[in-house]
């Protein structure tokens, strides 16, 4: 279990441009850092989004931009985050999605819309999670 109290994202503004290659996916200009505090060991780590990095940032249907519009400031960052997490797959999908759930807060962003938000990540996220395991298996022949 992580600490929820302990995210924090560091100071530097959210820097992007669109990616030509895919219009529904912005570049980070900077990277994107956000550190926690894991409950049980009491270790800090970050979790750093490189520059060039592309995301979509929320992977919101588009009957609901009106509510959870994709590029929002209010989240953005921790939908970089996600993003990230989900393309490396370097931690279990379970840990992204609550890492997701803490850099919300971390944002400000109100307990009922990131419940939301988490919940619509663990209900759908299977999928692009599995995408991105059979990109890197295809990757590795």
């Amino acid at each position: 279990m992580l600490n929820k109290k302990s995210g924090r994202f560091t100071e530097q503004p959210l820097s992007i441009r669109r990616d030509l290659n895919n219009k529904s996916n912005w570049i980070l200009n900077e990277k994107v850092i956000f550190i926690f505090t894991n409950a049980k060991t009491d270790n800090t780590f970050a979790i750093t989004v490189p520059e060039e990095f592309s995301t979509d940032f929320a992977s919101t249907p588009k009957i609901l931009w009106g509510l959870f519009p994709p590029m929002d400031a209010d989240y953005a960052k921790s939908a970089a985050i996600h993003d990230w997490l989900y393309y490396r797959q370097e931690v279990t999908r379970r840990f992204a999605d609550e890492l997701f759930l803490i850099a919300l807060k971390s944002q400000g962003v109100r307990f009922f819309k990131r419940q939301l938000m988490h919940r619509a990540v663990r209900m759908f996220g299977k999928k692009p999670w599995q995408a991105h395991t059979k990109r890197k298996e295809e990757q590795c022949r």
